[in-house]
């Protein structure tokens, strides 16, 4: 509760932080100067966004760059341009900034097409690319950004027919209410939907049409690229830990010795199993199973990791998932 009170907060003091800086440049008869506003824009609003997260740096950091965004685009549209000659260098520095990451992208298939060739039949291209990715950026945060990356465009890419992955045991998850069905639907309706939101933002402005469209082709790829990855990558259940995998999205190891209870979920049944929970790493929407640990435990994302108390993820054969890792905690018993 405290945690929706704080985020209604923040979007309350966003919008009447941006309302005012309306007010000020646009209502006034004598607009005060186009420094205020931006200074409301671009340094209150991501202080406080920042203060209240203070607890926790990272979050806190984070918080305040996307406010700090989003302000820049704000005053970027609602300050008159020959009020503030900065924005031409900003404009600059947004080709600058698509070049690089232009670069990057042909730079990620390049090596991924790479490392695809030089594989051999027999191996999984994607643990190559992923090794290699971890020897060089290690535990930092990139990692998971240009590992989830090089997932997309490979599974997007390749027609390659069998993935072998470590572990004793495999189960999937793409055929749990209907999520490739799902996935397939909403690939069509973007790809229709881009023509007429592509014709329709050009009336207003060309270039923001232009980036839009080539984002929403790029989200496509995204979809495409997690549709095909839905049946390639399994949960793998392995000697010491069970490895839930999501389509292209970062994968999460789990470690047995570290699980208290694993148990299916009943949605029809359970009428609070789709609410979020505090503490709770949710992968996929409905899940049918739940992991409890028996202390809090560090789960890695694309972007970090966080600490949490339980785990809840969906398989096809749910059943069958909570049988292999009990008879597997048997076997580790037995042998401690």
């Amino acid at each position: 509760m405290q945690q929706q009170i704080r985020r209604i907060s923040v979007i309350a003091l966003v919008l009447a932080a941006y309302a005012l800086g309306w007010a000020v440049t646009h209502v006034l008869s004598h607009p005060a100067p186009a420094w205020t506003a931006l200074t409301d824009f671009c340094v209150t609003m991501p202080l406080i966004g920042a203060w209240f997260a203070r607890r926790t740096p990272k979050l806190a950091l984070r918080r305040a760059l996307l406010l700090f965004g989003i302000g820049l685009l704000a005053a970027r549209l609602l300050l008159p341009v020959e009020t503030l000659p900065m924005f031409g260098a900003f404009a600059n520095l947004r080709t600058f900034g698509m070049a690089i990451l232009g670069l990057f992208e042909i730079g990620a298939v390049l090596a991924m097409l790479r490392m695809l060739v030089a594989s051999r039949a027999d191996e999984n291209p994607e643990l190559l690319i992923e090794a290699n990715i971890s020897k060089r950026f290690g535990a930092h945060p990139a990692a998971g950004i240009f590992k989830a990356e090089a997932r997309m465009w490979l599974h997007l890419l390749s027609r390659r027919r069998e993935w072998k992955f470590p572990g004793v045991m495999h189960f999937s998850y793409h055929r749990r209410d209907g999520m490739q069905s799902l996935l397939f639907g909403f690939i069509i309706v973007i790809l229709l939907q881009i023509p007429f939101e592509h014709l329709l933002l050009s009336l207003w402005h060309p270039a923001a049409a232009w980036c839009i469209s080539a984002l929403s082709l790029y989200s496509v790829l995204w979809m495409i690229a997690h549709y095909r990855a839905v049946t390639r990558r399994p949960i793998s259940l392995e000697d010491d830990r069970l490895i839930i995998r999501n389509g292209v999205f970062g994968d999460v190891a789990v470690p047995l010795n570290a699980l208290a209870r694993i148990a299916p979920l009943r949605a029809s049944i359970d009428m609070h199993a789709n609410r979020r929970v505090p503490g709770q790493r949710r992968i996929g929407s409905n899940g049918n199973l739940l992991i409890e640990f028996r202390q809090p435990l560090a789960l890695a994302s694309i972007i970090g990791s966080r600490n949490y108390n339980s785990l809840r993820f969906g398989a096809d054969t749910p059943q069958r998932l909570v049988d292999a890792v009990n008879a597997r905690l048997v076997q580790i018993n037995a042998l401690t």
